[in-house]
């Protein structure tokens, strides 16, 4: 069948035929080998609904307007039909069927008068929101339409007594990290933060946290994906004019440079002799110029000695 816009009166009909039989629009397009664009014009020649509810076979219309009438939102009716929401609010539209406010759910007016007053009380939003198994965002809404204020601490506000602020001071003082202190407090990282700036305590150390200070720190070395190691320098280090923008060094060139006592030049290369990339031994590394092949080692075919140097050739 063409893939463009020049298809027959025929083949119009059969692409008809096929999405009136169940096929979705993208089914019916992969079948003939056509664009969706073709079959949507196909469709409108011959003036077949093309709307997904218009698809939908009786019974299964039932079953829509049972479950939604019967209190499950069309959320919960797209999800045990496997239907799309848009099919099924369409499909409830032309079956006369009133739509409810999506976030009213199963929570009628005597039910929302109950979550307002518990949370006029100090319950919290969160643990509304588990007991009816709704969302967040819904007890939000149900909150608005009673006319409630939302508390801006979303929820009872605690009350840190005197020990417990000097328990934050003496943990701080032994350098105890935000959220350890927050662990023995059974509370929130920010929320220690909150309480140190309050009481003027300075954290045990500012801005974000790296090297030897990071805990997931193990020396700065990394297996580089090439499959080379590779190590990050301090800046201090003599051999720090080596590292790459991310301030580490390929472990095997720094080996071979504090063995030569200097920083290898951009045009040096090391060579590992035995092949095993990982292995940076001394003994295991060969200062080459240029490029060198894998799995290749330069030996003296005199002795067999791997201990030689490039030299310059000399001018005639």
């Amino acid at each position: 069948m063409p893939t463009g816009t020049n298809i027959t009166a025929e083949q119009q009909q059969m692409i008809a035929e096929a999405y009136q039989g169940g096929l979705t629009k993208q089914g019916v397009a992969t079948q003939f080998g056509v664009s969706l664009p073709t079959v949507y014009k196909a469709l409108t020649a011959l003036g077949v609904a093309n709307h997904p509810s218009s698809r939908v076979r009786p019974e299964r219309r039932a079953e829509i307007v049972r479950l939604y009438q019967g209190g499950m939102s069309r959320i919960g009716v797209a999800d045990v039909l496997r239907a799309s929401p848009d099919t099924v609010r369409e499909v409830l539209i032309s079956e006369g069927c009133d739509l409810r406010p999506q976030f009213v759910r199963k929570i009628g007016e005597d039910r929302m008068a109950s979550i307002a007053a518990s949370y006029r009380n100090g319950a919290a939003i969160a643990d509304l929101a588990g007991d009816l198994g709704v969302t967040l965002m819904t007890v939000h809404k149900v909150l608005r339409r009673q006319g409630v204020s939302l508390r801006d601490d979303r929820g009872r506000r605690r009350e840190y007594t005197g020990a417990e602020i000097a328990t934050i001071r003496q943990m701080a003082g032994q350098g105890r990290s935000q959220a350890a202190i927050a662990v023995a407090l059974n509370s929130a990282q920010g929320t220690i933060s909150k309480l140190m700036r309050q009481h003027g305590m300075a954290p045990a150390m500012t801005g974000h946290a790296s090297r030897e200070r990071h805990g997931h720190w193990i020396g700065g070395r990394t297996k580089h994906p090439s499959g080379y190691w590779q190590v990050r320098l301090a800046s201090d280090d003599p051999f720090y004019s080596m590292v790459n923008r991310t301030g580490c060094v390929m472990e095997h060139r720094l080996v071979m440079a504090r063995k030569l006592g200097r920083p290898l030049a951009l045009w040096e290369s090391v060579h590992h002799i035995n092949g095993d990339r990982t292995d940076n031994g001394e003994d295991n590394l060969q200062l080459r110029t240029g490029q060198h092949g894998s799995h290749v080692v330069l030996r003296c075919r005199t002795c067999g000695s791997n201990d030689i140097e490039s030299t310059r050739i000399a001018e005639a």
